[in-house]
């Protein structure tokens, strides 16, 4: 429901940039409550061992979850204080780089990730999700040539596009032309 959620809040983000409605905020913090408590809850149950134990990755990943959740709702509630207080938006300058922190709740996702360890008893599932995990690298190298190859030719695009226009005896070219073709 998380990654539902965030979905969501994105659209509503690039719909209206100036404000996200309060319902989404709301949501927004008690999503970081129920993660906090659940952090809670297992940190009673397993003790600070659960933080070197053998899912000590997902441990300290729900923990950092949790910080920069919380870190996020004090960046928001400084920002509305200080707008609420007659603060023009370029007073609070400096917080205006504190929402990054949406780009890292992205790490939120992640816990849907823990779903694979329950998967580990459907012998055709798990297959396939290995093969798709040991297949990332290859993807990985394929996409840096790809890119490659579409930067070489973009310096060749870009290089006909400008020898053209440096010989004056040349026609000129379209907009299109040297709209997408000018620079990389």
């Amino acid at each position: 429901s998380n990654s539902l959620f965030m979905g969501i809040e994105v659209e509503f983000a690039i719909q209206s940039p100036e404000h996200l409605p309060i319902g989404l905020e709301i949501a927004q913090y008690l999503y970081a409550v129920l993660f906090t408590i659940e952090l809670i809850c297992r940190v009673g149950a397993f003790g600070f061992g659960f933080f070197c134990g053998s899912d000590w990755v997902w441990a300290w990943l729900d923990l950092g979850i949790v910080l920069i959740s919380f870190a996020e709702i004090a960046g928001d509630i400084v920002t509305k204080v200080n707008s609420a207080g007659g603060a023009e938006p370029s007073s609070v300058g400096s917080f205006t780089g504190f929402k990054a922190f949406r780009l890292i709740r992205i790490t939120r996702l992640l816990k849907t990730l823990r779903m694979v360890r329950i998967f580990r008893f459907i012998m055709a599932l798990r297959t396939l999700v290995t093969s798709i995990v040991f297949t990332l690298r290859s993807l990985f190298w394929a996409l840096t040539l790809l890119v490659l190859i579409v930067y070489v030719f973009s310096i060749l695009l870009a290089q006909a596009v400008h020898n053209h226009m440096l010989d004056a005896k040349n026609p000129p070219l379209p907009e299109e032309a040297i709209k997408y073709f000018s620079s990389l």
